[in-house]
């Protein structure tokens, strides 16, 4: 019964990823989708995980639905614009400089 649960796990995170290939790669083919759900569903570690109870394929599927919630974060990405409103608070004259400069040295 376990080993079922570990062969459900792989067919649902190769579902996924091919179903879900827009979201983990925007902008490529559907011909990628195809050749990373085979390598990844075909490949014999994939298959050696299936007919074990392990691990391996709850944290593929955790790992690809992290992946999935953490790309639908909004961008929080500072822009150069953003910067400029506090530097223009933060106005340092040539004379505080040097008066900094020698506390600094003695």
């Amino acid at each position: 019964m376990l080993k079922l649960s570990s062969l459900a796990i792989t067919l649902l995170c190769t579902t996924l990823l091919h179903w879900g290939w827009q979201w983990y790669a925007p902008g490529t083919s559907y011909h990628w989708a195809i050749a990373v759900t085979a390598l990844y569903g075909l490949s014999s570690l994939a298959i050696q995980h299936t007919r074990m109870v392990m691990s391996e394929p709850l944290f593929a599927l955790l790992a690809l639905l992290s992946v999935r919630s953490s790309l639908r974060l909004p961008d929080t990405r500072l822009r150069v614009g953003d910067l400029q409103a506090p530097l223009r608070l933060v106005s340092v004259s040539e004379g505080d400089l040097l008066q900094v400069f020698r506390i600094a040295h003695g």
